[in-house]
């Protein structure tokens, strides 16, 4: 390998975690002495971040570099729930536990919208650092491009790619023929390309007899065992159990991608994961993108836990949501009578407004999970309850806000936790076997075919704002309606 071109046009989604250990790994490779080019016919904020740091860097003569900056949206249903009759009964512990308010507010509340601003700024001032390092060019400059984009096309009465030499944000403008030509002027005429799915399988560890590192990956949302989840609970549990049970598994490092999930489930695998540990072998947590909520909860028996610096972690609070249609039915001449022998008979019957009861019930059921989430945070990172609740309530942490506050240990990425891992459990000759538990099958999309394929009529043609509403709905299926999640880790790069 002579050098590498790349092109990260096909890239969908990706965030500033993933985006961040990309660049590591190039500046690794350029590190050997060998040039890497980077080349698209225009550059999204997401290609340019992964491309900047390019010893060439090309664009098309119609393209531009855009720099759109970050941003959180949120949806609130409020009004058309109400326009509906459907009654959201919602419980929450937490003053930015923001996943209720889509269904009880109209706009964010302030101490949620301004810890979320706050986040954004933190991320953004830091991409734009980076992007000064690697580009040589002056802050103020680069935030007038990015405030200011096309005001300085017209000005400057040059093109989109024109302004991006400019600015020194790309080095040169170029067609693929000409690129190509660049390319055989610096490595022959007879060059030969391989395209990455074509190189990776050759990439192979070395097969070892002796101690190995299990390396488990949680990603996506931790939920009971239903098919539409990415990640069942199950399946996870049944890994770790084999895990802890093979003599060659000395440590785990457990990698965690996930916004959390529900609260019983997040449970389940922390007393797994904390079984695996009292066996003597070491268990290292490695936060991703995102490890907050249940994320955070099933990595507090790591005797260490990694972040990065933009890691979005914590979200340390609870809650519950409990729909009832009754209003909604009635207004359509459905009317249900429950007769019951408890004041509870009727809890968790959607068709049904819950009594005083139920209700009182409900706010004490997360009201105590809460209670038993800021406990295991208390005890796991050695702090009193008082404070964690000053760094819990529901607030979204980055990975280096963590460190000092101390949710987490130290900032380092996979390899860093990897390291860790073999340090505490003794070893200096390892292999790292990678455990990845089967996932279940999710198509939203089908979800919601199937669902108005059984609906009748007008009922089929639902408008947009339902539909939407009812696919972000589709992930609510614990049977007690109670949930540690993280909505406000869905940061758009």
């Amino acid at each position: 390998i002579k050098g590498v071109l790349l092109d990260f046009s096909k890239v969908i989604s990706i965030d500033v975690s993933q985006i961040e250990r990309i660049r590591k790994a190039i500046k690794t490779f350029q590190e050997s002495g060998k040039p890497v080019w980077a080349y698209a016919w225009s550059f999204n904020q997401v290609e340019y971040l992964l491309s900047m740091d390019a010893d060439f860097v090309g664009i098309g003569e119609l393209g531009e570099v855009f720099l759109s900056g970050l941003s959180l949206s949120t949806t609130f249903y409020k009004e058309l729930l109400d326009t509906l009759n459907i009654d959201i009964n919602v419980y929450a512990e937490g003053d930015y536990k923001s996943a209720v308010e889509p269904y009880t507010r109209t706009e964010m509340s302030r101490p949620v919208r301004d810890a979320n601003t706050s986040m954004l700024s933190v991320l953004w001032d830091r991409i734009q650092n980076q992007i000064v390092e690697a580009r040589g060019v002056e802050q103020a400059d680069l935030n007038a491009y990015v405030t200011n984009f096309h005001q300085l096309v017209a000005d400057n009465h040059v093109s989109f790619a024109e302004l991006a030499v400019q600015e020194k944000l790309v080095d040169y403008i170029l067609d693929r023929r000409e690129l190509d030509a660049k390319l055989k002027g610096e490595f022959g005429n007879k060059i030969e390309r391989i395209k990455f799915r074509h190189y990776v399988p050759h990439v192979t560890e070395p097969f070892s007899m002796g101690s190995k590192i299990a390396l488990l990956v949680v990603e996506g949302t931790i939920a009971s065992d239903t098919p539409y989840f990415e990640q069942p609970k199950q399946s996870l549990l049944s890994a770790i159990e084999k895990v802890s049970k093979r003599p060659d598994i000395k440590a785990l490092v457990l990698r965690v991608n996930s916004p959390g999930g529900t609260v019983v489930a997040s449970e389940e695998l922390r007393r797994s994961i904390e079984r695996f540990a009292t066996k003597d072998k070491p268990v290292v947590a490695s936060l991703a993108g995102t490890a907050a909520s249940g994320g955070y909860w099933i990595a507090l028996p790591a005797s260490k836990i990694f972040a990065t610096p933009v890691t979005l972690t914590g979200s340390i609070g609870v809650f519950g949501m409990y729909p009832s249609i009754e209003n909604a039915l009635a207004a359509i001449g459905v009317h249900t009578e429950d007769i019951t022998s408890s004041p509870y008979g009727s809890l968790g019957n959607p068709f049904v407004t819950p009594t005083t009861e139920t209700n009182e019930l409900n706010a004490l059921q997360v009201k105590r999970y809460y209670e038993r989430f800021v406990s295991l945070v208390a005890k796991s990172r050695d702090m009193s309850v008082r404070e964690v609740q000053e760094v819990a309530q529901g607030r979204v942490w980055l990975g280096s806000q963590a460190v000092e506050n101390g949710l987490v240990d130290e900032l380092g990425d996979l390899e860093e936790a990897i390291e860790s891992a073999a340090e505490l459990a003794g070893l200096r000759n390892y292999t790292i076997e990678e455990i990845r538990p089967p996932t279940g099958f999710f198509d939203i999309s089908i979800v919601i075919s199937n669902l108005q394929d059984q609906l009748v009529g007008s009922f089929s043609k639902l408008p947009d704002s339902v539909n939407k509403l009812a696919t972000e709905l589709t992930w609510l299926t614990d049977p007690r309606g109670i949930y540690a999640v993280c909505t406000a880790c869905k940061v758009q790069t």
